[in-house]
């Protein structure tokens, strides 16, 4: 299938190089024909290498402020991506998720007719300790949200009350804002997004980076991740037994 729509990828990052490059490893073998825009809003202390991809516009954001909590952080690199987007639909990558080849153009195809596209299935997995869990969301996570460029201000408007109160949960707000529209697509379908927990770096604010063993699996032979993410399990073996920081 030819797609004819501009896409803008945003991810922000802080002071985990090892995440980004499996990111970049994810982004540049998406299997999306049309024209791609890759926003990285990186508020890490050191500049990192410059990621390229030919084929894909990146646009890198130095976006780095002393004494940033990571909540402030990154709704800070969210908020300052969100002004030079430039494709139609807009795809929220987190650097430390694993995507499957086709999660771009399924996401685009879901926006050819809603305005908003999520997947209420979650999927976390948690490196250092082996564990795995599935939850069903009332809206989507931030990782496997897709929206059209209108709805930007929304967006803004999740990530300034999120700002005000100190909480997490700009996915939240922002699928309770939009939740009364008739266009809207919140599936079921077979993710493709993987919540990769524990990466070695700056510790991530989502649910997972600390799992409750209360509704947590065991996979010590790493049978759940191969199910999960097939071959793409070498890159996180190693991981496995490596504390984050």
């Amino acid at each position: 299938m030819a797609h004819q729509k501009d896409v803008t990828l945003i991810t922000p990052t802080r002071d985990r190089p090892v995440a980004m490059d499996l990111c970049k490893r994810w982004v540049e073998r998406q299997d999306y024909t049309g024209n791609i825009q890759w926003i990285i809003a990186d508020g890490s202390e050191e500049r990192g290498p410059k990621i390229e991809i030919p084929g894909i516009d990146v646009v890198h954001l130095r976006t780095h402020k002393p004494d940033l909590t990571p909540l402030e952080s990154f709704i800070g690199n969210l908020l300052a991506a969100l002004p030079i987007v430039t494709g139609e639909y807009v795809i929220i990558i987190e650097d430390d998720d694993w995507y499957a080849p086709n999660h771009v153009s399924d996401t685009a195809d879901f926006l050819e007719k809603s305005s908003i596209v999520g997947n209420q299935i979650q999927r976390y997995y948690h490196l250092p300790s082996k564990q795995w869990t599935k939850r069903t969301n009332r809206g989507s996570c931030l990782c496997q949200t897709g929206f059209r460029k209108t709805w930007i201000s929304m967006l803004e408007t999740a990530c300034h009350e999120s700002l005000s109160s100190n909480t997490r949960g700009v996915d939240a707000r922002f699928w309770q804002s939009m939740i009364w529209r008739l266009d809207i697509c919140l599936h079921s379908d077979a993710p493709t997004c993987i919540g990769m927990k524990g990466l070695p770096g700056s510790k991530g604010i989502g649910v997972g980076h600390d799992p409750d063993r209360r509704d947590w699996n065991d996979d010590p032979d790493l049978v759940k991740l191969r199910e999960w993410v097939g071959d793409d399990s070498s890159v996180y073996e190693s991981l496995t037994s490596s504390p984050s920081d």
